[in-house]
Protein backbone atom coordinates (compact mmCIF):
# COMPACT_ATOMS: atom_id res chain seq x y z
CA UNK A 1 0.00 0.00 0.00
CA UNK A 2 1.27 3.57 -0.85
CA UNK A 3 -0.81 6.57 0.40
CA UNK A 4 -0.48 9.76 -1.78
CA UNK A 5 -1.19 13.27 -0.94
CA UNK A 6 -3.37 15.27 -2.73
CA UNK A 7 -1.44 17.07 -5.06
CA UNK A 8 0.66 14.00 -6.12
CA UNK A 9 -2.87 11.99 -6.47
CA UNK A 10 -3.91 14.86 -8.59
CA UNK A 11 -0.48 14.61 -10.47
CA UNK A 12 -1.15 10.93 -11.12
CA UNK A 13 -4.72 11.27 -12.66
CA UNK A 14 -3.84 13.76 -14.81
CA UNK A 15 -0.50 14.92 -15.42
CA UNK A 16 2.24 12.27 -14.31
CA UNK A 17 5.15 14.41 -15.82
CA UNK A 18 4.77 16.30 -12.79
CA UNK A 19 5.70 13.37 -10.25
CA UNK A 20 9.05 12.47 -8.99
CA UNK A 21 10.45 9.44 -11.57
CA UNK A 22 11.09 7.54 -8.19
CA UNK A 23 7.13 8.87 -7.42
CA UNK A 24 5.81 7.60 -11.17
CA UNK A 25 8.15 4.26 -10.58
CA UNK A 26 6.89 3.58 -7.26
CA UNK A 27 3.02 4.33 -8.07
CA UNK A 28 3.30 2.41 -12.18
CA UNK A 29 4.48 -0.73 -9.47
CA UNK A 30 1.78 -0.17 -6.92
CA UNK A 31 -1.15 -2.33 -6.55
CA UNK A 32 -2.71 -0.77 -3.65
CA UNK A 33 -2.61 3.25 -3.90
CA UNK A 34 -4.70 5.27 -1.63
CA UNK A 35 -5.69 8.22 -0.54
CA UNK A 36 -7.20 9.57 2.66
CA UNK A 37 -11.03 11.17 2.29
CA UNK A 38 -9.65 14.88 3.16
CA UNK A 39 -7.95 14.68 -0.13
CA UNK A 40 -11.30 15.07 -1.44
CA UNK A 41 -12.14 18.46 0.56
CA UNK A 42 -8.47 19.79 -0.89
CA UNK A 43 -9.41 18.97 -4.41
CA UNK A 44 -12.62 20.69 -3.83
CA UNK A 45 -11.86 23.64 -2.13
CA UNK A 46 -9.20 24.14 -4.55
CA UNK A 47 -11.66 24.67 -7.35
CA UNK A 48 -13.82 26.24 -5.22
CA UNK A 49 -10.96 28.80 -4.61
CA UNK A 50 -9.61 29.07 -8.32
CA UNK A 51 -6.43 27.67 -7.40
CA UNK A 52 -7.15 24.25 -9.17
CA UNK A 53 -8.65 23.90 -12.52
CA UNK A 54 -10.72 20.51 -13.55
CA UNK A 55 -12.48 19.48 -16.73
CA UNK A 56 -15.05 18.36 -14.93
CA UNK A 57 -17.13 18.90 -11.42
CA UNK A 58 -15.20 18.17 -8.84
CA UNK A 59 -17.18 15.62 -7.52
CA UNK A 60 -17.37 13.99 -10.56
CA UNK A 61 -13.28 13.89 -10.86
CA UNK A 62 -13.03 11.93 -7.45
CA UNK A 63 -15.31 9.39 -8.55
CA UNK A 64 -13.82 8.61 -11.49
CA UNK A 65 -10.42 9.15 -9.72
CA UNK A 66 -11.94 6.21 -7.80
CA UNK A 67 -12.69 4.06 -10.04
CA UNK A 68 -10.15 4.18 -11.87
CA UNK A 69 -6.50 4.11 -10.44
CA UNK A 70 -6.89 4.71 -6.45
CA UNK A 71 -9.35 3.83 -3.74
CA UNK A 72 -10.42 5.97 -0.80
CA UNK A 73 -9.43 5.42 2.89
CA UNK A 74 -11.84 6.64 5.60
CA UNK A 75 -10.77 8.81 8.71
CA UNK A 76 -10.29 6.58 11.71
CA UNK A 77 -11.04 7.78 15.37
CA UNK A 78 -7.49 6.12 15.65
CA UNK A 79 -6.02 8.74 12.76
CA UNK A 80 -8.09 11.80 13.72
CA UNK A 81 -6.88 11.46 17.73
CA UNK A 82 -2.68 10.79 15.84
CA UNK A 83 -3.25 13.90 13.61
CA UNK A 84 -2.47 16.23 16.39
CA UNK A 85 0.07 15.40 18.19
CA UNK A 86 2.53 15.35 14.84
CA UNK A 87 4.11 18.95 16.09
CA UNK A 88 6.58 19.32 13.59
CA UNK A 89 3.59 19.66 11.01
CA UNK A 90 0.89 22.99 11.72
CA UNK A 91 -1.27 22.38 8.39
CA UNK A 92 -4.48 20.48 9.62
CA UNK A 93 -4.39 18.71 6.72
CA UNK A 94 -1.27 17.59 6.46
CA UNK A 95 -1.30 15.86 9.52
CA UNK A 96 -4.29 13.83 8.86
CA UNK A 97 -2.56 12.63 6.21
CA UNK A 98 0.77 11.98 7.42
CA UNK A 99 -1.21 10.01 10.40
CA UNK A 100 -3.13 8.09 7.37
CA UNK A 101 0.31 6.79 6.33
CA UNK A 102 1.29 5.81 9.78
CA UNK A 103 -1.96 4.59 10.71
CA UNK A 104 -1.92 2.13 7.52
CA UNK A 105 1.98 1.67 8.08
CA UNK A 106 2.47 2.88 4.14
CA UNK A 107 4.98 5.19 2.87
CA UNK A 108 3.80 8.57 1.50
CA UNK A 109 4.00 10.34 -1.82
CA UNK A 110 4.59 13.53 -1.44
CA UNK A 111 6.76 16.49 -2.67
CA UNK A 112 6.32 18.70 0.29
CA UNK A 113 8.75 19.15 1.70
CA UNK A 114 8.11 20.17 5.46
CA UNK A 115 6.52 16.56 5.61
CA UNK A 116 9.74 15.10 4.17
CA UNK A 117 12.11 16.88 6.42
CA UNK A 118 10.11 16.28 9.75
CA UNK A 119 10.79 12.32 8.83
CA UNK A 120 7.64 11.25 11.14
CA UNK A 121 6.89 9.37 8.09
CA UNK A 122 8.48 7.47 5.23
CA UNK A 123 8.25 9.49 2.15
CA UNK A 124 8.65 8.85 -1.27
CA UNK A 125 9.91 11.45 -4.07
Amino acid sequence: MTVLDTHAWFWWMGDRTRLSRTAFERLKQEPQRVVSIVSCWEIAMLVNRGRLVLDRDPLTWIHQAMAAETSLVPLLPEVCVTAPTLAGLRDPFDQLIVATALYHRAPLITKDDRIRESGVVETIW
